[in-house]
C-alpha cells in the first residue's frame, strides 16, 4: 500500500499540471461555486486572492466559510498545509522576498520550523503536522491576501486535553511566538492559559489560531462539554454572559458561536467527516423555521453536498467530493445573530498504487 506522503506527493505532482495557482482549478469549478453563495464582486476577490495559492494545494482539503445572512454573499477560503509538502515549500520560500510583511515572514519561518519530519519541533509535537490558513475575503483592503489566520490541530482531536500538563499550552505558545518573531502582548498568553484552567473535563482546547497582521489577534475553540449546564459555567468563570472564540486587548466579547456537527460514523473512522449527502437537510430545514435565509442559499448550499464527480483535467481524471464540514451559529443577545457553513472540497487526482 502507498503511504499517505508518497500518495500527497504524486497528488501535488499531477496538480501542478493543472495550472500555476489554485486560482485556475477553481475557474473550472464554473457555477458549482454558485453566485447565490459566493456572488460576482466576492468570487473576484476569491480568484484574487487563490492566484498567491500554488495548486498544489488542493491535494490536501480546502474550502470556504459562508456566511448564510450577509449580503453580498461571500466567503473565507480556507485550505490545508503540511509540513514537507511542495505547498508548504511555497510559503516557506516567502520570507526570502523583499517585499514579504512581517507577518508573512513569520508564517514563512513557523512553517520552515515544522519540516522536519524525523525530528519534529516541539510544536509540531503537540499540534500535528497539519495547519490550516484562513483568507478572510471579506476585509476592505488588500490584506486579506497576504494575512491569513494560521489555524492548529485540523483534526476531530484536541490540540490540548484538559488534563494535560499547562506546560504543554505553553509550550505551543511560546514557541509560534518566538519562531515567526511576532510580538504578542503578555495578557493574550495570560487570557489562553486561563481559559484552560478553568475547563472541567472533559472540555478541552480543540484548536487556536494566531492573525499575525497589526495587532496579534488569538482565537480558541473549545468544545467537549456534556451539556448547557457546563457551557454556562464556563462562561461564567471567564466574566462573561456569552463566549466569542476571538480574544483581543480586551478579553472576550459577546458573542457565542456554536460549531454543530453532523455524525454518520464513528469519531475514529477516518471517513467520519465524509458524510451521505443528505445528512443537513433536516437541520437545514428546521434552521429556516428559526431564521429568515435567502431560500437561493439554502438551496445552493444543499445541493454543495454532491456526489463524487469525475473532470477530466491536463493531468488526467480528476474525482472532486464536495460537503458541508460543519455550520457554525452566532448567538448575541439571546438570538441567533448569524450561520454560517464550513464547505470542504477534495480533488483528487486519479493515482494508480504501487506495493
Amino acid at each position: 500500500m502507498m503511504n499517505y506522503d508518497q500518495k500527497y506527493a504524486d497528488s501535488e505532482r499531477l496538480l501542478s499540471f493543472e495550472g500555476d495557482s489554485l486560482a485556475e482549478l477553481l475557474e473550472n469549478f464554473g457555477e458549482r461555486i454558485s453566485p447565490a453563495l459566493v456572488s460576482t464582486e466576492h468570487r473576484a476577490r476569491l480568484l484574487t486572492c487563490a492566484q498567491q495559492i500554488p495548486a498544489t494545494a488542493a491535494a490536501l482539503p480546502f474550502g470556504f466559510m459562508l456566511p448564510l445572512l450577509q449580503d453580498p454573499a461571500g466567503a473565507v477560503l480556507a485550505i490545508s498545509l503540511a509540513s514537507g509538502t511542495q505547498s508548504a515549500a511555497h510559503y516557506e520560500r516567502i520570507e526570502k522576498n523583499a517585499a514579504a510583511t512581517a507577518a508573512e515572514a513569520g508564517l514563512s519561518r513557523l512553517l520552515g520550523s515544522t519540516r522536519e519530519v524525523d525530528c519534529p519541533s516541539p510544536v509540531q509535537q503537540i499540534t500535528g503536522r497539519k495547519w490550516i490558513l484562513e483568507y478572510d475575503l471579506f476585509g476592505h483592503a488588500e490584506d486579506y491576501r497576504r494575512h491569513p489566520w494560521v489555524v492548529f490541530r485540523t483534526s476531530e482531536q484536541p490540540i490540548i486535553e484538559r488534563h494535560a500538563d499547562r506546560e504543554a499550552l505553553e509550550t505551543v505558545l511560546n514557541e509560534i511566538f518566538d519562531k515567526a518573531r511576532w510580538s504578542v502582548h503578555a495578557k493574550k498568553i495570560d487570557q489562553i492559559l486561563y481559559l484552560h484552567e478553568v475547563l472541567e473535563a472533559p472540555a478541552e482546547i480543540l484548536t487556536l489560531g494566531i492573525f499575525a497582521a497589526d495587532d496579534i489577534k488569538i482565537r480558541v475553540g473549545v468544545g467537549g462539554f456534556p451539556g448547557s449546564e457546563e457551557v454556562s459555567n464556563f462562561l461564567a468563570s471567564i466574566g462573561c454572559a456569552e463566549q466569542q472564540r476571538a480574544l483581543g486587548a480586551s478579553g472576550p466579547g459577546s458573542t457565542l458561536r456554536l460549531g454543530l456537527y453532523t455524525k454518520k460514523r464513528a469519531a475514529d473512522d477516518p471517513r467520519h467527516w465524509l458524510d451521505s449527502t443528505q445528512a443537513w437537510n433536516p437541520f437545514l430545514e428546521r434552521l429556516q423555521d428559526l431564521v429568515e435565509f435567502d431560500p437561493n442559499k439554502i438551496s445552493a448550499l444543499s445541493k454543495w453536498q454532491s456526489p463524487p464527480e469525475a473532470l477530466f483535467g491536463r493531468s488526467g481524471l480528476l474525482f472532486l467530493i464536495r460537503g458541508i464540514h460543519h455550520i457554525e451559529v452566532s448567538v448575541c443577545d439571546g438570538r441567533i445573530d448569524d450561520v454560517k457553513a464550513h464547505v470542504f472540497c477534495l480533488l483528487c487526482p486519479s493515482l494508480t498504487e504501487t506495493a
